[in-house]
């Protein structure tokens, strides 16, 4: 009973911090509500880096990739502080290194896939193909596929063969669909993801702290890239899907 009650009141106080809309980010900076600044790179769209291999990526990689995510998600309409959130998971898993094998185990990729086969199905169903499962954009359309089939947006008819990966934890019991609109804490939602999607045997508190950095970083950075008229993309995942006649 005395867990059940203290298990209660930790999702409770996950709750309220996320019904806040502003705070401190890691370097004095205040984390607020809204989708972030148009930032200083003056509509710069990034490249990916990718060296087809299993290094860990240094600091500009790291900050040249996460823009990357960051352009790439805003466009779905996904929060900068949800995104800041991803940005301290994969920093924590692959260094945004999307090649990255993990050292030691089976982790494939940005969120380190584990095994390779959840990868490789979402990869099938979008492209009937996981060969460049390295690819970033790939990777990305297989998170948000997977996003997609949580909230229930992919139609049932495509019948797709892959598993959802994020399951609601009554310590962080946050939908995906509320997670990637939040405008809360991007620490909090950093553990939320942590918990909820990759799910390791203990949470890693360090996380919380990379996604306040990136937060702060990815306010220098204009989310548009060559998108300048701020459009949200309504292209679902679903409908890129290449048939083989």
């Amino acid at each position: 009973m005395k867990k059940q009650i203290s298990m209660t009141l930790a999702a409770i106080i996950f709750a309220l911090s996320l019904t806040s809309c502003s705070g401190t980010g890691k370097n004095g900076i205040g984390w607020t509500s809204g989708q972030g600044s148009s930032g200083g790179s003056g509509g710069t769209t990034y490249t990916w880096i990718r060296t087809h291999d299993s290094r860990y990526f240094n600091q500009s990689q790291m900050q040249n990739n996460a823009a990357c995510i960051y352009q790439w998600f805003y466009a779905k309409g996904w929060t900068i502080n949800a995104i800041a959130a991803l940005c301290g998971n994969i920093q924590a898993e692959s260094t945004f290194n999307p090649d990255l094998i993990e050292h030691g185990g089976t982790g494939h990729g940005l969120v380190q896939w584990t095994p390779p086969e959840d990868l490789y199905k979402v990869l099938d169903y979008l492209y009937q193909d996981y060969t460049d499962w390295g690819d970033p954009e790939r990777q990305c359309n297989a998170i948000y596929a997977e996003y997609q089939k949580t909230i229930g947006e992919i139609p049932p008819h495509t019948d797709p063969d892959f598993d959802k990966q994020w399951y609601p934890t009554t310590e962080y019991p946050i939908s995906w669909y509320d997670w990637a609109h939040s405008t809360g804490d991007p620490k909090e939602l950093a553990y939320a993801f942590q918990r909820n999607y990759e799910r390791p045997a203990q949470i890693h508190p360090e996380r919380g702290d990379y996604a306040l950095y990136w937060y702060d970083y990815l306010l220098t950075i204009d989310p548009h890239g060559n998108n300048p008229s701020g459009k949200v993309s309504k292209l679902k995942v679903w409908q890129m899907i290449k048939y083989h006649i």
